[in-house]
Formats: C-alpha cells, structure tokens, sequence
C-alpha cells in the first residue's frame, strides 16, 4: 500500500493553548494602547465627527489642494474681509518656526507688516511677500498627497528671487508632514545640470508642515487653527476657523493611522507568537456570529423557553446568520423573530414569515395589539421591525427583553385570539 501520511491530530489541549494565547494578547498592555488609539482615530474618520459642516455641504472640492489653498490665503490675506489684519499670518509663522526652528531663523514676525499675500502668482498656490523687508514665504500645498511638478520648489524660489525678495522659508504642507520630496529635477535652469549648491539652498529653508499630527507635534490644526480660534475677535472667523479645523481632522484621520499601524507592526514583531496570536484572534471573531446564533437558538430549545414560538433554529446562510424563532399564528400572521449578531450590534426583527404584499402593516398590526410597538422601528424597506442591542455589553438585555416582553406578551396576544374566536 502506498505510505499514508496522517491527518494532524487537533486535540483539546491544543484548542486550549491557542485560547490560552489570545488571552494573553488581550491582556496586553501595549496592544491595549495601540486599539485605543485606533479606535479614537476611527472615530475622526466618521460623518458624525465632521457634523454640520459648511465646506462638505457647499462642495466635494475640500480634497483638492486648490480649495485648501484658497481658504489659508483668505485668511493670511492683511486686507481680507475676516478683518484681523495680520493675526492668522503672524500665528503661521509661529508655527513654522516651531515645526523647524533650524530652517526658520530668518523669519521674523517683524518683518512681515507690511505683506502681499498671492495665490497662483507664477504657479506658486501661496507665496506671501513683505514689501518692507523684502523677505518672502512660498507654500506647496501637498494636503491631498498630488506630486510634485517638473523644478517646482527650485523655480518657486528662483521666480521669487527675480521679484527683488529673498525666500526665508520654503513650506512644503502635506496632510502629515511626511511626504518625501521630489528632487531628481533639482538642477540650474541655465546650466540643465544638478546642482548640490541649489538643493542646499532650498534645503536650508524648508520646513515640511503636517496639516494634522500625532499627539502634541505642532501641526497647521493644533498650532495655528486652535490657537486662532482663542485669538479671533470675528466671529464669522471663529465659525470657519472651527469647522476647517474639524475638516482637516477628518481628512487627516486616515493618514495619521500610519504611525498608529508602524506601533502594531513594531508590536508583532517583538514576539514571535504575537503574529499567531492575533490571526488566531481574527478567526474566533470571525465565528462569533455562528457560536451567538447557535447558543441563542440553544437558550429557547425547550417548548418551555419559546413559547408562543414552536421552533428555534439557525439559518446558516453565508453572510446571513442568525437565530429564528418562528411558529406562531396570529390572525393568520405566519410571525417570527430573526436575532442577528451583527458587527457591533444584535438586531431582533419581527416580520411575516409568509412575506404578504402587506406584510409590514401586518406586523405592525401583531406588535400595537401585544403592546410592544413602542419598542420597535421599522426598518426602511418597510419588510420588518426592530429594535438593536449593543454588541457584547447588551446582551443581557436583549435576553432580558426577549424573555420578560416579547414572550409573554405573545402569549399573552394568543391567549387573548384564542378566548375571541
């Protein structure tokens, strides 16, 4: 006989030392910091932390660089409509010599009074030009992540330079400040040859600026929006400041999980079963829907635990568990409870088992005379109602709701159909 080799043997134990494993993972105290700090960043990403916010509604544009450069010229504009003359600019070139105090010692707030803010000047999206000093700012707005055009930083400062003014800081705004720079162009434009000397010139005023940053880094959000918004008398001002602010956190939010990623990856690699652990992790959660639907349809297998109801069972469709309660008759209503483990969430639904063309007033019908119809929604095809629970911390009270409301008050509901007939 040919040689067989033998299935692997998956023994209890082993079940065991897996489980085993997870716990400690979970148990974690860096991985704990890293999901928190996840999740909080998560949190930024929603529609629901962006709120009622004026730029989204008036366009979809807020993702181009072009609509970011328009609003940050607005305000450093001396003479615009916000009426705090200087203020925003002054607050942004604190900022820059915060972010690279190396790159920024000839940048002086005093020299910036009487100043020239242009937008697409030369192509340049910002450049700021003092008159009095002669000293210049010239910003590539980066926020959206486009690439860099052929000698775009060179030829801002050399086009500059032909005006008359000496470029004391070259600000490159990403949405994170880590956008890498594109300088295989970076050669004279006379001679077509690279030059180290114009790379060290632009180099020596560059200040790469992170629209949003982790934690206290100073950032175009934390060190120029939140400390204008304490400085502003406009209140017009105020209104724009905040809700830009809340947009670049959203846009940000995304981007910023990049650090929070590099503290997982570290952390996998720090322990070689850190990386089972967590694919072990992965695959149980996976399969809470199937264990939480069985052991929901296990709870009211006994007659006893369902009544009104005469089964329990799991529909085990691929992407469709959940537990059934069904059997019970009401006026020629065929009613039944699904119970869904979703994601963050059970959803208990009452509807039709038959499906009538009027199935949604039927249900409602069942669920006003049981005096249950308060608790419930219905959904917005109109196909059942429902009520949610959050998932794990409710699940006491669903089994709460489910065996003090919704059983008793069906067979309370047949014992009244019963006693009219």
């Amino acid at each position: 006989m040919p040689h067989q080799t033998p299935l692997p043997s998956c023994s209890a134990a082993d079940a065991s030392d897996d489980t085993s494993l997870v716990f400690r993972l979970l148990e974690d105290p860096q991985l704990g910091n890293i999901c928190r700090d996840f999740e909080s960043k998560a949190l930024c990403r929603t529609d629901t932390q962006l709120g009622f916010n004026a730029f989204k509604l008036v366009s979809d544009t807020f993702y181009k660089e072009n609509f970011h450069s328009d609003v940050l010229a607005a305000f450093f504009d001396m003479e615009g409509a916000h009426g705090e003359q200087s203020l925003f600019l002054h607050q942004f070139l604190k900022l820059l010599k915060l972010v690279s105090p190396d790159t920024t010692t000839e940048v002086q707030h005093g020299d910036f009074v009487n100043y020239q803010t242009q937008r697409e000047q030369g192509r340049i999206d910002i450049r700021v030009l003092d008159v009095g000093s002669k000293k210049a700012v010239v910003i590539e707005n980066k926020i959206n992540d486009a690439g860099d055009m052929p000698r775009q930083l060179p030829r801002y400062v050399e086009d500059t330079q032909a005006l008359g003014y000496k470029v004391v800081a070259v600000v490159y705004l990403s949405i994170d400040g880590r956008k890498p720079l594109d300088k295989h162009d970076w050669i004279r434009e006379e001679t077509k040859e690279a030059d180290s000397q114009l790379e060290k010139e632009i180099e020596s005023r560059l200040i790469k600026l992170p629209a949003v940053a982790d934690g206290n880094k100073p950032s175009l959000l934390t060190h120029w929006v939140n400390p204008c918004l304490q400085l502003v008398s406009s209140a017009d001002a105020m209104i724009l400041l905040r809700q830009y602010g809340r947009l670049l956190q959203y846009l940000g939010a995304k981007e910023m999980n990049y650090t929070t990623m590099k503290a997982f990856h570290e952390w996998l690699k720090k322990d070689r079963n850190h990386y089972k652990q967590s694919l072990v992790l992965r695959q149980m959660i996976a399969e809470i829907p199937t264990y939480m639907s069985k052991m929901i349809a296990d709870k009211y297998s006994h007659p006893d635990a369902r009544a009104p109801f005469e089964r329990a069972w799991v529909w085990d469709k691929p992407g469709e568990l959940r537990a059934v309660l069904d059997g019970f008759t009401y006026k020629q209503v065929k009613l039944a409870i699904d119970i869904v483990p979703l994601e963050k969430q059970f959803s208990v639904r009452v509807f039709d088992r038959d499906h009538s063309p009027n199935e949604i007033e039927l249900v409602k019908q069942a669920l006003t005379k049981a005096e249950l119809i308060e608790k419930f929604q219905p959904d917005q095809p109109g196909r059942y109602y429902k009520i949610e629970f959050d998932l794990p911390n409710q699940e006491d009270d669903l089994f709460a709701f489910i065996n003090q409301q919704i059983l008793p008050k069906f067979r309370d509901l047949k014992k009244r159909a019963a006693a009219n007939e």
